[in-house]
C-alpha cells in the first residue's frame, strides 16, 4: 500500500544532475592541472575494465607498486564482485537529455579519456 507519493520531475533531476558532475569533473581537471605531471598516473579503463589480471599487475607496476601472488589470488573474487549482479539501462530521454548534452558537458575529460585510452 502506497500511502503517499511524491512526483519526481525527471527532467530537472536530468539537469541537476548533469550540472553537478559535469562541475566536478571540470573541478577535479583544473586540481589535475595543479599537481606535477610526474606525480599522475594515467590508466587505461580498459586495463581493470575488460581484463583485470592482465590489468592490475600493469597498475601495480604503474604506481611503483609490486605485485604478488596474494594479490593475484584475490583478483578474481575482486572483479567479479565489481560486475554486479544486474546490468543498468539507462534512458537519457528519460531525463530530458540527449547523448549530445552529456558529450558537451563532458568535452575535456572526454578528450583526456581519448588520450589516455589510445596511449
Amino acid at each position: 500500500m502506497i500511502t503517499g507519493r511524491r512526483e519526481v520531475d525527471l527532467r530537472h533531476l536530468g539537469a541537476t544532475w548533469l550540472d553537478l558532475l559535469s562541475r566536478s569533473v571540470r573541478r577535479g581537471l583544473a586540481a589535475r592541472a595543479g599537481i606535477p605531471q610526474d606525480a599522475v598516473v594515467d590508466v587505461p579503463y580498459s586495463w581493470l575494465g575488460s581484463d583485470p589480471a592482465s590489468g592490475a599487475p600493469k597498475l601495480y607496476d604503474a604506481v611503483g607498486a609490486r605485485w604478488t601472488d596474494a594479490d593475484a589470488a584475490r583478483l578474481p573474487g575482486v572483479a567479479t564482485k565489481l560486475r554486479g549482479k544486474r546490468p543498468h539501462h539507462y534512458d537519457l530521454a528519460r531525463y530530458g537529455l540527449t547523448r549530445e548534452d552529456v558529450e558537451s558537458a563532458f568535452t575535456e575529460y572526454n578528450a583526456l579519456r581519448a588520450d589516455v585510452d589510445g596511449a
